[in-house]
């Protein structure tokens, strides 16, 4: 996992966390600057979040995402026919450091999400490290069992 995040019920975003791919087990918690779904004339809206992250002493990562609704569709998972909305996500990503300006890297990923009713993200394809990636949800626990 390279990120995650925690959302409440509403589809209010509470909590981020990115993990520095250098640094196994080094999970930075974000600090939620923006999160907000505007009406941009579409059916569901445009969602838009910025997130920083302070990895170094001098370093701040900032990743910005616009997120909208594509269409309505049904897929197969694990044998089960679901309605899912499809969306699609274009994120940048900007690493700079404070204290010399030229030290700043950009990035930019497209991908697309599909979200099963009543249950959340089922699927996610996009382009990483070059390459063009399909991850998808392996089963469903139920989480009352452990309490």
């Amino acid at each position: 996992t390279i990120d995650s995040s925690k959302f409440a019920r509403g589809g209010k975003l509470i909590e981020s966390y990115f993990v520095m791919p250098d640094t196994p087990g080094y999970k930075l918690k974000g600090v939620i600057v923006k999160n907000e779904i505007i009406d941009d004339g579409s059916r569901l809206g445009k969602g838009i979040s910025i997130i920083e992250f302070k990895p170094f002493e001098y370093y701040i990562l900032t990743i910005k995402g616009e997120e909208y609704f594509l269409k309505d569709t049904v897929i197969n998972w694990k044998e089960h026919e679901l309605d899912c909305i499809k969306t699609r996500q274009t994120t940048w990503m900007k690493l700079e450091n404070k204290r010399d300006p030229s030290d700043t890297m950009n990035t930019k990923k497209v991908s697309e999400g599909y979200f099963a009713k009543g249950i959340g993200l089922i699927r996610y394809s996009g382009n990483f490290q070059e390459k063009s990636v399909t991850m998808e949800l392996i089963e469903i626990r139920d989480m009352n069992a452990a309490k």
